[in-house]
């Protein structure tokens, strides 16, 4: 038997049924949070979130518009459940553009620097696909995200999510110029630093985090988007800085470490590291 989802989404009326309301000026605050994490349930289902806000979809230039003004709602839950449901639909490669023209980052960038914890998650899940996409990484960094990424790296919060953004965002000049300014390539650094000492630390928090195979994973993604966003801070751009990755290594030997036994992305980062402090020629 179809799953409820399933069978609500073959309608054809029951959609537009239920989101006319969000069409009125004067909705009721909690009327517009049931109807938005519902939508959010309906996309749960694989099948429905193609159905439902593929933009090449008779819904699609209707969901987005309201979805995204709910992103504004002063109820925290409607502005959570909305990113997370952008974040589901911007799955889908034609939506993550569509999704930008609409205006949708100013608002996420809003929800993710305002720091709830399900909510700025839910913005930064949604951030980094739409941020996927070329124009909308140019347009994030017109709205400000570097500054908003890296403030929450050296208040060391939702450092994961604010390194998985950089690293996307750091293959274009503006953005590695900014990290530069912001002082952020001593917070990269220090994560990197801390993940690499902690393998010589038994009573180290970062080793009990790591003792199941998910958190292992996750903590191996986090160091390889540092060593890429690195890369590309201070050795890709016109910035290049030989000193910093000189002193780096002779202070923590943290690239021959690396090079030794961690995954095969950290250990090419590391390694290419290693070359250019072999060849001894500061830019």
């Amino acid at each position: 038997m179809p799953s409820f989802r399933a069978l609500f989404a073959e309608s054809k009326s029951a959609i537009p049924d239920m989101l006319f309301p969000l069409f009125q000026s004067d909705i009721h605050p909690h009327l517009q949070r049931d109807l938005i994490t519902t939508l959010l349930n309906l996309c749960l289902h694989d099948d429905n979130c193609k159905k439902l806000i593929a933009e090449d979809g008779p819904m699609g230039i209707l969901v987005f518009p309201l979805v995204i003004d709910a992103l504004k709602s002063s109820i925290l839950e409607t502005r959570s459940n909305a990113a997370a449901a952008l974040c589901l639909s911007s799955d889908l490669d034609l939506n993550k553009e569509f999704i930008g023209k609409l205006g949708a980052l100013k608002p996420l960038i809003d929800l993710f620097e305002e720091g709830q914890p399900l909510a700025t998650r839910n913005a930064a899940s949604a951030i980094f696909n739409l941020c996927i996409v070329g124009n909308n990484k140019e347009k994030a960094l017109g709205l400000g995200v570097v500054k908003v990424l890296v403030k929450k790296i050296k208040n060391g919060m939702y450092v994961d999510e604010s390194v998985s953004i950089l690293s996307l965002l750091s293959n274009l000049e503006m953005a590695t110029n900014e990290m530069r300014k912001l002082g952020a390539v001593p917070y990269l650094f220090n994560i990197i630093t801390e993940r690499v000492s902690a393998v010589n630390n038994e009573n180290s928090a970062l080793i009990r985090e790591s003792s199941s195979a998910v958190n292992a994973e996750k903590s191996a993604l986090k160091l390889d988007n540092c060593l890429f966003t690195l890369y590309n801070t201070i050795w890709c751009s016109n910035g290049r800085n030989y000193k910093e990755i000189s002193d780096e290594e002779n202070s923590h030997k943290t690239f021959s470490r690396l090079a030794q036994n961690w995954s095969p992305v950290a250990q090419k980062f590391a390694n290419t590291f290693l070359e250019i402090l072999e060849l001894g020629i500061p830019h």
